[in-house]
């Protein structure tokens, strides 16, 4: 399912992360250390200078590529106005409900970054100009969107996830023991600690495990060797809040798997994957029809009217496209 996306939320917090590290040059105090005062001018000064990968391996200033990413933002508002594709009102925020839908705590992740509401607008209208850049007149049928839907089901299938917690035991009576304490209820943690040698690390705590159905446990796989498949397949089939036998690690200590949540298969409602997946339609039909939105952008680029006030950034911001037309920041 994720596959389907070529946006996510890591990416629109980067974006917005980097597009706003240049604003709000103020005189302010950010920080004090022994009472010395760090200016929000240091700060700044030390976000526009931080090193970041570049092309071929260079590094760039971040402060070049936040005002790179700036200015391609607005000339891809300014070409879809001139392409009569400028996104709607109802674009974006079909965008961010789908977005919200996909990230039920999306309000906290931008609360904590302290992202506005009004800012993560701007950046959904700017990612909306892009699609509909890429998309412009194209559509495609409802019919086609669920038989997609209908016939790529794996795409749309959560395979069944077991959590817990390992306890190790350095042999099988102490497994035994660990195992009965279990079944009494006593405390995953407990139970780990009270078995475990005085020089065992973090004091015998017991060690998360995640197991998915048909997917290659590498943990399983390093402890158990060829039988991991059996492991994991016992694991898989322990009820919640069960564990299971103790199970010896190629002639070494023994492990027992408490499983402390158990998600089911579940299959995604149309609803929810919809409009996932007529973008994406979208997007194939369009590269199909030969539709190249990057190229029409670097075009408008070149004949943009730029002026950059910074001047370490203005020969690699001015550049003129070559053949491939992009800026060494992009």
């Amino acid at each position: 399912m994720r596959g389907l996306y070529r946006w996510t939320i890591a990416a629109v917090i980067m974006v917005m992360a980097l597009s706003v590290l240049l604003v709000g040059c103020g005189h302010n105090t950010v920080a004090k250390v022994n009472g010395h005062d760090i200016s929000r001018d240091e700060y700044i000064t030390g976000l526009e200078q931080a090193p970041l990968p570049g092309a071929q391996g260079q590094t760039v200033e971040a402060g070049m590529a936040v005002l790179n990413q700036l200015i391609r933002d607005e000339l891809t508002m300014e070409l879809a106005a001139s392409k009569k594709v400028s996104p709607t009102e109802k674009q974006i925020n079909d965008r961010i409900a789908d977005l919200k839908k996909r990230q039920p705590n999306l309000n906290q992740i931008l609360k904590e970054r302290g992202i506005t509401p009004e800012r993560l607008h701007k950046i959904i209208a700017v990612q909306q100009a892009t699609f509909n850049l890429q998309t412009r007149g194209v559509t495609v049928p409802d019919k086609d969107v669920k038989e997609f839907y209908d016939t790529r089901q794996e795409l749309f299938t959560l395979p069944k996830t077991v959590d817990g917690a390992i306890i190790m035991a350095k042999d099988k009576a102490t497994a035994d023991k660990a195992i009965s304490m279990l079944k009494e209820h006593i405390s995953v943690d407990t139970v780990a600690r009270s078995i475990a040698s005085k020089s065992a690390p973090q004091g015998g705590a017991p060690q998360p495990f995640s197991v998915v159905n048909g997917k290659e446990s590498n943990l399983l796989t390093s402890c158990f060797g060829p039988s991991a498949k059996d492991v994991q397949a016992k694991i898989l089939n322990t009820p919640e809040g069960s564990s299971t036998e103790a199970i010896q690690v190629k002639q070494g200590p023994f492990l027992i798997f408490q499983v402390t949540h158990v998600s089911p298969l579940k299959v995604l409602p149309f609803s929810d994957v919809e409009y996932g997946i007529r973008t994406q339609l979208m997007q194939q039909k369009g590269a199909a029809q030969g539709i190249d939105a990057e190229s029409d952008l670097q075009k408008f680029r070149d004949s943009a009217k730029l002026d950059i006030s910074i001047e370490r950034y203005k020969k690699a911001l001015l550049q003129k496209s070559a053949a491939t037309g992009a800026p060494p920041t992009n």
